[in-house]
């Protein structure tokens, strides 16, 4: 029997047209810029730090992303709105 991996959460959702034109402007970021815009320094293997992120751990959501291919992109409207939720979690502890 092989293993089956499990992949990084994937988020799905629904957007309105309005949500969705805009999408369409926006810039995808690869996990290294991810980083460079969180101001997050990881020495060994940075991208490893963003794959860990998007897996869910405990309490916290996974940081949305989107699989292309076997990479995964991010948008940042997205990041900012998991930002915003962690720290409402943490506030809450």
């Amino acid at each position: 029997m092989s293993k089956v991996q499990k992949s990084p959460a994937v988020v799905s959702e629904q957007l309105t047209h309005d949500e969705w034109l805009a999408r369409l402007n926006e810039e995808v970021l690869t996990p290294a810029e991810v980083l460079d815009r969180l101001k997050v320094s990881y020495k060994k293997n940075p991208e490893k730090k963003v794959y860990e992120l998007t897996r869910r751990r405990g309490n916290r959501p996974p940081m949305p992303s989107h699989r292309v291919g076997k990479q995964l992109r991010f948008y940042w409207s997205e990041i900012r709105r998991w930002q915003s939720d962690v720290q409402q979690l943490r506030a809450a502890a």
